[in-house]
């Protein structure tokens, strides 16, 4: 199995020498302290990492030194074990040209990441439930783990090599939806990129669900497991904040 086993930030947020943190293999990391330690900004930092790799992500340079820099990195180390342990580092940097985590295997890892800041945390305890007792998850996704996420333009269907957001991407056809007649050209567009979000989202969730029932299976020895029904229409009102 695969671990983050060192963290590293320069000239990123909060950070500007190199600092950073290692974590022995098969261990957590549990991060506390007072408000402006950093813990944001690691946090932050481990989410833009990932996220770089698949999609245009800003790096945030730390602001506070003189002169200001002008280029930073986040470094993460990843090992796999048992022994021996192998190790690599890979780098999410500015300028982006010195960033090495545009690699396969971390663009995998940022499709089934799951990053939740405390707002979004407290929200699972208020999810919505259907009569069956299923809790709807649609939000928790589309505005908090997969925001991020990228998929083929809907404009212009499941195969494009365009990319965009899956939650920007959603709002703007939740607009459309919510505000324009059904018998409007308008409305039938979006009707139908709606269609070709749901084709693009539904695999990537079957795929990531299955890996998640493993892990609970596997390392917990849950008897909870997730699965996928979704109804497009059902979602329209989700995303209002």
């Amino acid at each position: 199995m695969r671990w983050i086993t060192k963290i590293t930030l320069q000239n990123y947020r909060a950070f500007a020498e190199a600092d950073g943190v290692t974590i022995p293999y098969g261990h957590h990391l549990l991060i506390y302290g007072e408000n402006g330690s950093g813990k944001s900004s690691v946090y932050q930092g481990v989410k833009d990492f990932f996220a770089a790799s698949d999609s245009k992500v800003r790096f945030q340079l730390n602001i506070f030194g003189n002169p200001s820099p002008t280029d930073g990195r986040v470094a993460i180390e990843v090992s796999s074990g048992p022994a021996p342990v192998r190790s690599t580092e890979y780098v999410f940097a500015e300028p982006n040209a010195n960033s090495t985590n545009k690699v396969p295997d971390i663009q995998a890892a940022n499709k089934i990441k799951g990053f939740l800041d405390y707002r979004q945390l407290l929200r699972v305890h208020e999810l919505d439930k259907s009569p069956s007792g299923s809790p709807n998850i649609f939000t928790l996704l589309v505005a908090g783990l997969l925001a991020d996420h990228l998929i083929p333009d809907p404009k212009v269907g499941p195969g494009a090599a365009t990319k965009v957001e899956l939650r920007k991407t959603y709002e703007q056809i939740r607009t459309v939806l919510m505000q324009r007649g059904m018998n409007t050209k308008q409305f039938q567009r979006a009707s139908a990129e709606l269609q070709n979000v749901d084709a693009s989202l539904l695999p990537l969730l079957t795929d990531v669900f299955k890996i998640t029932n493993e892990f609970l299976s596997k390392y917990f020895k849950s008897k909870l497991s997730v699965d996928i029904d979704c109804n497009s229409s059902a979602h329209l009102g989700q995303l209002s904040q």
